[in-house]
C-alpha cells in the first residue's frame, strides 16, 4: 500500500476515535459510526470515510479484535 494511502487510513481512523473515544465500549460502535458518517460533509469525504472505516473494521475482524462485522452496513454514497 502506498504511504499516502496509509496516511489517509490512519487519518480517518484517528479522527473517528478522537471524536468517538467511547466507540470501543460495548454496544457503542454502531451509534458512533452513524454519528461520524452523518456529519455534514461532502460526498467524496463521505465515500473516503466509508471505504477506510470498512477496511479498518474488516482488518479488526480478521485479527480477531471483533467476532464479526461490528458496524452497520454503510451506504455506498451520501444521499
Amino acid at each position: 500500500m502506498r504511504s499516502i494511502t496509509l496516511r489517509g487510513h490512519r487519518g480517518v481512523v484517528r479522527l473517528f476515535f478522537t471524536r468517538h473515544p467511547e466507540a470501543w465500549e460495548g454496544g457503542k460502535l454502531k451509534q458512533a459510526v452513524y454519528e461520524f458518517m452523518g456529519e455534514d460533509i461532502k460526498s467524496a469525504t463521505y465515500n473516503i470515510r466509508r471505504n477506510y472505516l470498512t477496511q479498518f473494521f474488516n482488518w479488526c475482524v480478521r485479527e480477531g479484535i471483533f467476532p464479526g462485522k461490528p458496524a452497520c452496513r454503510i451506504q455506498e454514497e451520501k444521499r
